[in-house]
């Protein structure tokens, strides 16, 4: 059974925020926190101010580096397709793009790496900048939704949500 989809322009802001989650969940960034509060600690009792002003700025360089890094991507003419209205025909065996009919690509589901929810809509993560976000609006009926998570129990068995 196949559900296909409204069509559908990812924003540039939701792009920007699922690809910085996504980096942070793929580098483990949040290790920036403990050492921050070790840092903090170490400041407070041996006074070394300098080891916290070291590892806060740089932990500010790094998120502003990844942020930068995807609002660029949405900036190049390269890129410009994933923000156009696509609309999606999603089966057992793999996922399709249409930009208009009998024009799209197919994705095999060995493609996505990681399956990720939050709070009713999906991502499912190719690579650090390549994901597909399926917010519940995008599905005609819920009767489409409910498939669909159907779909993602069944091909979650080696991924994790």
């Amino acid at each position: 059974m196949k559900i296909i989809t409204k069509s559908f322009a990812l924003p540039k802001s939701i792009y920007i925020k699922i690809g910085l989650l996504n980096t942070f969940k793929q580098y483990k960034l949040r290790i920036i926190v403990p050492l921050l509060v070790i840092s903090c600690i170490l400041a407070i009792i041996f006074k070394y101010w300098i080891i916290f002003s070291i590892i806060l700025v740089s932990s500010i360089l790094c998120i502003l580096y990844w942020y930068l890094q995807f609002y660029i991507a949405t900036k190049l003419p390269q890129n410009a397709t994933m923000f156009q209205k696509l609309y999606y025909e999603i089966s057992d065996r793999q996922i399709t793009l249409f930009l208009r009919p009998n024009y799209g690509a197919n994705i095999q589901w060995n493609m996505v790496k990681n399956i990720w929810k939050y709070k009713n809509d999906y991502v499912l993560v190719m690579s650090r900048v390549q994901f597909f976000y399926f917010p519940l609006s995008i599905f005609k009926t819920p009767v489409d939704y409910e498939l669909f998570e159907t779909i993602i129990l069944r091909k979650n068995n080696k991924k994790s949500i």
